[in-house]
């Protein structure tokens, strides 16, 4: 038996990965099925612009997603709003300088771009601001509505024959003869022959940890969802602008987003933050003005202190205890290699880095 601390998209999809592979899950969540970071994350997938090696391992996990939804929509019979339109990077007059920068260095990467100009961008986008003076074109950046990816992935583990337990918080660890043997709630012990932490940033609260397992912290964010009342959709494309994102859902919601804020853990968003997600939304899209505000999200993306090869991995002083850790922005491009990688080292020992 698995027990997998966290169910966001990092754990859900290496429950979903170990239960594949004929081994027994159980899932505790201690809110709602991915009510963590993955509950207010946009959940598009970009791989970093730097060619090193964990942009090569997000690009094999980019290239993944097709084969990785549709098996997640077959098992489930839920729709996950994949959405492969691309990314429009636009560029006001003061930071056009650097979006053409910006291409040439993609193009110096391998990327697919193409720079699109104001006129191009009306007939794509006509909802954009004047302001903008022309645009970057990534075709390959797609996103997915986490919620629905979350709740689906829930659905098909069930199906599989796995279990998945919301709102069961985790207080410590069940440790003997230094092996972890399961963990223990405020109302019951679960017994385990492997333990896997996947808990975001609230990992580290967890009682009786290992000293070797990586210290993870939270990056507040704010994210804010409006609502298209209109009938018709206004917005195609996920659009980068120079300090966040609009990306659009399926169902008519409009996300405006996003803050990064390090050493503040508040529940709460500060008015400042969403007058700055409103004042920048509106200014490349002028009509965001007129939509409904629906939800004001605040999530904590997590991270590790040690270095990207800590992400994924097992501690040396607790054997059966295993980790992935300190995804950040990037849990959901990355969901699918990095399940499986620390599905394989679970199984056949096979090495994380």
């Amino acid at each position: 038996m698995n027990l997998i601390v966290g169910g966001g998209v990092v754990g859900l999809s290496l429950g979903l990965n170990l239960l594949r592979k004929g081994e027994k899950v159980t899932i505790l969540e201690q809110h709602d099925i991915g009510g963590g970071a993955s509950w207010a994350a946009a959940g598009y997938l970009e791989p970093t612009l730097l060619d090193t090696p964990i942009s090569e391992i997000e690009w094999q996990s980019l290239n993944s997603w097709p084969d990785f939804v549709k098996e997640i929509e077959e098992i489930s019979g839920r729709d996950v709003d994949y959405q492969t339109h691309g990314q429009l990077k636009i560029a006001y007059p003061e930071n056009e300088v650097e979006i053409l920068a910006d291409i040439e260095a993609r193009k110096n990467n391998k990327w697919q771009v193409e720079l699109i100009s104001a006129d191009q961008l009306r007939k794509l986008e006509p909802n954009l601001s004047d302001e903008i003076v022309c645009a970057a074109y990534l075709p390959q950046v797609s996103w997915v509505d986490g919620r629905k990816l979350c709740k689906a992935l829930a659905v098909a583990i069930t199906n599989l024959g796995g279990k998945v337990l919301k709102n069961t918080s985790v207080e410590r660890l069940l440790v003997e003869n230094d092996a972890v043997i399961g963990i223990a709630t405020p109302t019951e012990k679960y017994h385990a022959d492997r333990v896997i932490l996947a808990a975001g940033y609230k990992s580290g609260k967890i009682a009786d940890l290992p000293q070797d397992l990586p210290q993870s912290y939270g990056q507040k964010g704010v994210i804010l969802t409006l609502k298209n009342t209109s009938g018709s959709p206004i917005l195609r494309h996920l659009i980068k602008r120079p300090n966040g994102i609009i990306c659009p859902r399926n169902d008519g919601r409009i996300l405006v987003g996003v803050t990064r804020q390090d050493d503040n853990f508040s529940p709460g968003a500060e008015a400042g933050s969403v007058l700055s997600l409103l004042q920048n939304g509106i200014r490349a899209m002028p009509m965001l003005a007129e939509l409904p505000l629906l939800e004001t999200n605040v999530g904590f993306r997590p991270f590790v202190r040690e270095t990207p090869n800590s992400i994924i991995g097992q501690s040396k002083l607790v054997q059966n205890l295993h980790y992935s850790l300190g995804h950040g922005s990037d849990g959901y491009l990355r969901a699918p290699y990095f399940s499986n990688l620390l599905a394989d080292q679970i199984l056949n020992g096979a090495d994380p880095a």
